[in-house]
């Protein structure tokens, strides 16, 4: 919020017919207030969440999830989108893109939670999981990213917590936890999806098999 409409944030330098994106995964309320303040200034700010992982973005393939202003994108903002992804959704009104953005994110953790638990299945029953990621390709279940992924739950514990490696790991927990947070704070209180939710972000050290909790719990 500061650094949009805080002092010597965006907004004050901004000229009217300004079009401003917002691609942090932050509340999807959060932009919808932004955008009244920006329009208070003739200025239009809109959400365009990007939902993909590092090598789709390395290579400007990812989707862009945009939730747009009343009056449209104007036709620089919608080329500069486009260059920047692989394809472009227009989602709704604004606020829309981010909901859209944290629902991909919610589906791409459960399927690591899922592939994770998976695996431990399998060796609790004497297999191994190379044979479980043979039927899910077979049956086409499995996805690039979940395909990545699955890589870190089969690494041996002393790699995973080695000290060149494990800040990484804690920092992708970390940002996997605020996603969900965000999709826990959009689900109301009596839904069937807010346990799940919640279950997820606070066992995300087990599904990257960190053996405990890390420093911030």
């Amino acid at each position: 919020v500061q650094v949009v409409a805080g002092p010597g944030g965006i907004l004050d330098g901004a000229r009217p017919g300004t079009s401003v994106a917002v691609h942090s995964t932050v509340r999807p309320g959060t932009v919808v207030e932004l955008a009244g303040t920006a329009a208070e200034r003739d200025v239009v700010l809109f959400d365009a969440g990007g939902a993909g992982g590092a090598d789709q973005a390395r290579r400007g393939e990812r989707a862009i999830t945009v939730g747009g202003p009343e009056r449209g994108l104007s036709d620089a903002a919608r080329a500069a989108l486009g260059s920047s992804g692989g394809v472009v959704v227009e989602c709704g009104p604004v606020g829309t893109g981010l909901a859209t953005k944290i629902a991909v994110n919610v589906m791409t953790y459960l399927q690591f939670a899922g592939i994770s638990a998976a695996f431990e299945v399998v060796r609790a029953g004497g297999g191994d999981p190379d044979a479980v990621v043979e039927v899910l390709r077979h049956n086409d279940m499995y996805g690039a990213l979940t395909e990545q992924f699955s890589a870190v739950p089969r690494m041996d514990a002393a790699d995973k917590t080695a000290e060149a490696f494990a800040p990484y790991l804690w920092t992708t927990i970390g940002l996997a936890e605020k996603d969900l947070d965000l999709a826990v704070a959009l689900s109301p209180d009596d839904a069937g999806p807010r346990p799940i939710l919640e279950s997820v972000r606070d066992g995300m050290w087990r599904v990257y098999g960190m053996g405990a909790p890390g420093p911030r719990d």
